[in-house]
């Protein structure tokens, strides 16, 4: 099996976080810490976004197993404070599908470790079984060297396994599943999410509760769900809704200033940036826009508080001219959408 700093590294979800962390440093290590640590807390942040935008998280070059543990579970950390069990089962699976390319390239031996390490038995034990009958007659076998507990199989599997993972699709025999080496993989990867998951709920118990790194990855889900991009913090002012250019201009009352500071929130617009207008708009110092923004943003702005749909911005007489849009973000994504379209005929 590789070193344990390797395996930690790639599979953060098999180490007791606090614990390793706290060897490691040499000093008791909180959430708060790892929260409070900027490089530790960008990967984390980049963790979710990964998970939310790409379905799968990167392996990330360059970072030591400490780092990768901390951010892992700083971003589990972050989930569980969502209280959103999309966004729960959306972490799990992308960390899980992560593991599962470094389990491709892992020998048999770290594969079996791995198991154990989670809680799941596998022993090598060998069955042949019929596969594909040749033109002479003949009959080819194949084999399935690894073989599972069916308890510890239906662990995993359960409670509504796949038509590939029941009992009946399976060979099974004097209480073993078993499985080749392909299958053996797909099988660590459902155990890996559920690993992920149980960090997540153990993390609820936490006191210390990452909440802005938590609404960051509740607004990047609502832009995903407006088909918004979010990972690049970059805005496209150009691309805003009439709407939304005029706030920027010209926001004075609370509900100017709310509709254009949560649309701002909702696609994913970088904390430095909505401080940046609120101090502009308000005309208040950075410090006092910083704070403002950032107890805006735990609070749930873009994501439990969002932006205002179109019929309400017309009724208040906030819209300057009927763009199409059921929604400004709407009117964003397909403005973007536009403006990308124009750059592919300018290069074409």
């Amino acid at each position: 099996m590789k070193s344990g700093m390797l395996t930690y590294a790639r599979y953060p979800f098999i180490v007791d976080a606090k614990k390793y962390l706290s060897q490691a440093y040499g000093y008791q290590v909180t959430l708060r810490d790892l929260a409070d640590d900027k490089r530790v807390s960008d990967i984390a942040k980049q963790r979710l976004y990964d998970a939310i935008e790409k379905g799968e998280v990167r392996a990330f070059d360059g970072i030591t197993a400490e780092e990768s543990v901390a951010s892992f579970y700083l971003a589990a950390a972050a989930v569980a404070s969502a209280d959103s069990r999309r966004l729960e089962e959306i972490f799990s699976r992308a960390e899980a599908k992560r593991a599962g390319e470094f389990l491709k390239s892992e020998d048999v031996e770290t594969l079996l470790a791995l198991a154990k390490n989670m809680g799941i038995k596998v022993v090598r034990s060998q069955v042949k079984i019929p596969w594909i009958q040749l033109r002479d007659g003949r009959v080819s076998y194949k084999a399935l060297d690894f073989a599972v507990p069916v308890t510890d199989y239906l662990k995993v599997v359960a409670p509504a396994p796949e038509a590939r993972w029941s009992l009946v699709n399976s060979m099974v025999k004097a209480g073993l599943v078993y499985m080749d080496r392909d299958t053996l993989r797909d099988f660590l990867v459902l155990t890996a999410e559920k690993a992920v998951l149980k960090i997540v709920g153990t993390a609820k118990a936490e006191d210390y509760k990452p909440r802005l790194l938590a609404q960051e990855a509740l607004r990047a889900l609502s832009a995903k769900d407006a088909k918004i991009s979010v990972a690049g913090g970059s805005l496209n002012f150009e691309a805003f809704p009439p709407c939304m250019a005029r706030l920027r201009s010209s926001a004075k009352t609370d509900e100017e200033l709310y509709a254009y500071i949560s649309f701002l929130a909702a696609i994913g617009a970088e904390e430095g940036i909505i401080a940046q207008e609120m101090a502009r708009l308000l005309g208040v110092s950075q410090e006092v826009a910083r704070k403002l923004t950032s107890g805006l943003l735990e609070a749930g702005l873009g994501s439990v508080y969002k932006p205002y749909n179109c019929k309400f911005m017309k009724d208040r007489d906030l819209c300057p001219v009927d763009c199409g849009a059921s929604h400004p973000l709407l009117a964003y994504r397909r403005n973007l959408g536009r403006a990308e379209c124009s750059q592919l005929a300018r290069r074409a």
